[in-house]
């Protein structure tokens, strides 16, 4: 290894520096009103649940309750998405005043 102000590395040449480190802003420590909401980073999985459960009842009431949890889920995660997207909506909105 070469030293760039004297050449090859012997008693002039200090060693090298680790970089600085880069400190990752965080918004609740760089003075925005919030962070992403709780609410939108539980809405997908708990409406994936909550649309099986009712999906899996519906379907057994008509006799088929593995056909019914399918849709039912498939109806979890288009609702679980919606509410991802107002929660991600919501958090721009706070994150630009």
């Amino acid at each position: 290894m070469r030293c760039p102000q004297t050449g090859p590395r012997g008693l002039n040449c200090p060693r090298p520096t680790e970089a600085p480190s880069v400190k990752r802003g965080r918004s609740n420590q760089s003075g925005y009103a919030g962070s992403f909401p709780g609410w939108g980073a539980a809405s997908l999985p708990a409406s994936i649940v909550i649309g099986i459960i009712v999906g899996g009842g519906l379907g057994a009431f008509f006799g088929i309750p593995g056909i019914g949890a399918a849709i039912g889920g498939a109806i979890g995660v288009s609702a679980g998405m919606v509410l991802l997207a107002a929660a991600i909506v919501t958090a721009s909105t706070r994150s630009k005043n």
